[in-house]
Formats: structure tokens, sequence, C-alpha cells
């Protein structure tokens, strides 16, 4: 198979190179269309995709695994041709593809020095037939000291500031292994050992002019001094300590995904021994994904870690687990639930109180499962002011707001939980709440964009099914709300107004909550499910 245009080329070139034959779709928009805007690479990498999808002939059609995350390729059943004796054996890997991508010719020229170095008479290149033999480092962060102009301590403090916020975020999520070079207690000797140990590092500089600062965070890979993410600020020095500028947040909370990204295309393609952060990270990533079989295997290896130092995370998430249970009507709400749930969200707060993660899972909780509004605004305001850029904070905080009512501000919220998450692995379900609460707020428009970009990515997910309905229903437009019910009984064919408050969901004693089933009455929807 050759596909016709060159990315889709390099694509198959970059999945077939990678250890397993696997990359994942973040990484390729990164090294494909860095220069461009998020959603318009996403675009172009769908489009890429289904081109050499009609490119693959029949027997070739189980080679290729395409998932919203992941792009593999099944190298057992390649067969890859000896070409050192044919006339293009003097060639440079992919020569004649021209990106023109920054990030692109930065791999490729670091490809065609893995090739020269591993190539041999009659074998293919390492990449392909094996894993580097050398032990590779594990993956950790070295934090550099911060930048400065001469010994300005005003711009050092702002600067330490950022920096404390990402190892914030990154702790709070899981990970640990992380090494403060802002401290002189190590000494030149032992930096320069314990440096070879970690893979990534976080630079940052701040440089002030008057009441404002330009702040420069970077990523650079530590094996070929290359920098890998990189992002530029304005923000005024007063935003910054009350930690308040929304472009500098969600930056900060960018370059945590980012982090996170580089860890785990590390341990795939090096193959390094998986520990509890990337246990936990596949769980929650499993848990999103919103299938039975999923959340099975989120719930296994959530309590597979509750006895670990990640304990207090996979007790929150586990407990926020059962919601998703609740909500898509896997299970009924009783007593043996709630009661775990509860005691789960009391471990979790236990362990680690002062963690925006655990504090915002713990908020969602007593929200949904138990109705105890109170103490789950309590919750998510504690959790914003200890990390206003934890997006899922926000974004849960706006949900809390649409079950009392409150649809104006839950959408503020929702919007910028999207700010802040747009690089995230489930930025779907930020989506989401801005569906909803656009919905019950009567801003259709909006509503139903968002919601049919999650469609997308989650076909089936029901809340969104059923809050498009509303919204279709309310616009006017009968065929599209017709086709939304029609999806939504397909995924729920039992679902009905009755349904609905059997279920106990939230807010729909509300002006807005009665407004959301109005909509789904103007749809068609039943009040008894026929």
């Amino acid at each position: 198979m050759t596909p016709a245009t060159q990315k889709a080329c390099a694509i198959l070139a970059m999945v077939l190179v990678a250890e397993g034959g696997r990359r994942s779709r973040s990484w390729l928009i990164d090294h494909l269309w860095s220069e461009k805007p998020r959603s318009l690479g996403q675009t172009s990498l769908r489009q890429s995709l289904k081109e050499i999808r009609k490119s693959l002939s029949p027997a070739c059609a189980g080679m290729l695994t395409i998932d919203n995350f992941v792009v593999a390729i099944d190298l057992e059943k390649c067969v890859f041709e000896d070409r050192s004796n044919d006339d293009a054996a003097g060639q440079d890997f992919l020569e004649g593809i021209d990106i023109g991508d920054p990030e692109f010719e930065e791999w490729l020229t670091l490809e065609r020095r893995h090739w020269e170095k591993s190539e041999t008479p009659g074998k293919a290149p390492a990449a392909i037939v094996a894993a580097d033999a050398r032990p590779p480092p594990r993956f950790g962060l070295r934090i550099d000291p911060v930048m400065v102009s001469g010994f300005d301590r005003e711009e050092e403090a702002l600067a330490n500031v950022i920096v404390d916020r990402i190892v914030t975020g990154l702790v709070e999520d899981g990970f640990h292994d992380i090494l403060d070079r802002r401290s002189d207690s190590i000494s030149l000797l032992a930096k320069r050992d314990v440096d070879a140990m970690y893979s990534l590092c976080l630079r940052c500089s701040v440089r002030r002019v008057r009441d404002s600062a330009r702040v420069a965070i970077a990523l650079v890979d530590l094996a070929e001094e290359q920098t890998i993410w990189r992002r530029v600020f304005d923000a005024a020095t007063s935003a910054i300590h009350r930690e308040r500028d929304a472009d500098l947040a969600a930056g900060l909370s960018q370059c945590i995904d980012r982090i996170w990204l580089e860890k785990e295309n590390t341990a795939r393609l090096r193959k390094l021994g998986e520990d509890g952060a990337d246990t936990l990270r596949a769980a929650v990533q499993d848990m999103f994904e919103l299938g039975v079989a999923d959340l099975a295997r989120a719930e296994k290896d959530l309590r597979r870690l509750i006895p670990t130092r990640h304990g207090a995370l996979a007790s929150a998430w586990l407990a926020f687990l059962v919601t998703f249970r609740v909500g898509q009507r896997f299970v009924r709400h009783d007593s043996a639930l709630h009661e775990e749930a509860r005691d789960l969200v009391a471990r979790a707060l236990e362990r680690d109180p002062a963690n925006s993660v655990v504090l915002a899972l713990a908020g969602h909780v007593h929200s949904y499962l138990f109705g105890n509004y109170v103490r789950a605004a309590e919750l998510f305001e504690q959790a914003i002011r200890i990390n206003p850029g934890r997006a899922l904070a926000w974004d849960l905080y706006s949900v809390l707001h649409a079950y009392i009512g409150r649809p104006q501000p839950g959408l503020q919220c929702a919007l910028f939980a999207r700010h802040l998450g747009a690089q995230s692995l489930y930025r779907y379900y930020f989506d989401t709440s801005c569906l909803i609460t656009a919905s019950m707020l009567g801003r259709h428009d909006l509503a139903i964009r968002h919601g049919e970009a999650v469609l997308d990515v989650r076909p089936d997910f029901n809340s969104v099914l059923r809050y498009l309905t509303s919204s279709y229903g309310h616009s006017g437009l009968r065929e599209k709300a017709a086709g939304m019910h029609h999806r939504l009984l397909a995924v729920e064919p039992s679902f009905s107004l009755e349904a609905l408050r059997d279920a106990r969901y939230p807010g729909l004693d509300t002006q807005a909550g009665r407004y959301f089933l109005r909509g789904l009455k103007k749809a068609g929807v039943r009040e008894i499910a026929a």
C-alpha cells in the first residue's frame, strides 16, 4: 500500500518505526501539525487516517488499528525486505518526503541518525526488529534553576511560583519522580551522576517590565538537548502571584499534560517497567472510555493501587467511577453502593486532604450520588483555591451549578475548564459539561456545537445524547431531534422521563431541570417507556 499524500506516508513510517508499532494521536499531531491550531491538526489527522485505510488492500485490513488515542500497526503481520543490494540502498530514510513542519524535520533528523547507527548489511534497523538493548534511563523530570535578569528577586519569586504550580499539579496526579535543582544542596559531582537518570528537563524564565512579566516555559529532552515543547506568556505580576491569569493557567495545564504524554511515550517506546503512576493513568484513561469492560478494567487497577502511595487518588477515582456507572444506568442507586462510595471518599480525603484532584472527585461524588450540594461546593472551592489551574475541578464545579439550577455560572466554569484542559486526554468530558450547562441555559447553538464534538469521539455517550435531544427539541429542528432521540433509544432502550427520575438524576426539580425535560418532550421522549 502507498497512500497518495506525503503526510499519510509519513504517518505510516512514523508508526512502523515506533517500538511496538504504536504512536499516540497527540504525538502525531505534535510532529506533523505543530504550527497549526490543535483542532485543525485533529481534523487533518482524521483525513490522513481515512486515506491510509482506503489504501489498504483487504488482505492488509487487519494490520491497522485506530482508536481515539493510538494508531497502531501489527508488526507481526509485516514483512520487512532486505533492500541493501538494490537501488534504494543509498537513500536516506523517508527521502523525498517534504512535510515542512519543524517538529517533523527534527524527528526525521534524529531517526535517520538512529538508522545509520543501527543498520547492518542484511538486517532491518533495530527500531523494527528489536528494542534497544541498552538499559534506558528511568523517566523522570529535572527542574533547572529559574532564569531571571541579573539578581532580580521579584522575577525569581514569580518564576518559582510558576514552577511550584507545575510541580503541585504533577504530584497531585501521582507523578513523583522529580529532581528539583533549584536547591544547591547537591554537589556538582553528584548532580552529574543524578542527572543521567532523568530524561526530561523543565526550564522557566521570567523577564519583568514594570507591572507585567514575560514568562517562558520549556521542556527539554536531555538525551538530545532538544526543546520538545515551549510556551511564552505575558501576564500581570499581580495576577501571577494571585494565580488568576487564565492564559497562564491554561499553559501550565498544557505543560503538565505534555509531561505525562512524554512519560507514556517513553514507557511505550522503551518498554520501561510500569510503576504505580502509569497504572493510575491507564486506569483513568480506561474509565473515560465509558464502556462496561473499560470500567471493570479501571476498577481492577484502582483497587490494586489502594494499598500503595497512590491510594488516595485510587480511592477517589474509584468513588468517581461509581458515578459513571450510575449515570450510564449500568447500575442502580442502592445503600451498599452509596456506603462504599462514601467510605472511599472518606479514605481519600483522610490520606491526602490537600490534593485538588482528590477534593474535586470527592465533591462530585457528594454532588451526584449523595445530593449534598453544600459539602460538594466546599470541596470544589477548596480544590480551586489549592490549584486554580485544575481543569477537572472547574469542570465538576460547573456541573454542580447545573444541578442546583444555576446554569449561567455553570457555563462560565465549564468554558474555563475546557480552556484549561485543551490538551487533556479526556477533554471531551469538558465539552460535555459545556453542552449540559449551555442546554439548560437555553443557548442551544453553543450546546449543539459542543455536543456534536463529543459524539465524534464518544458516539454512544448517553449523557450527551440526552442533552442534544433536548436542545434539538427546543430548537425546533424536528428531524435532528427525532434522529438524536432514535440514537438515544439505541443506547438506552428503556429511556423515558420516568426512568430519568427513577435514576435520581440531579437537578430535575429546578427551573433549569424542568426546562431540560420540556426539551426532551418536544423531541418525542415519552413520559413512560413503551
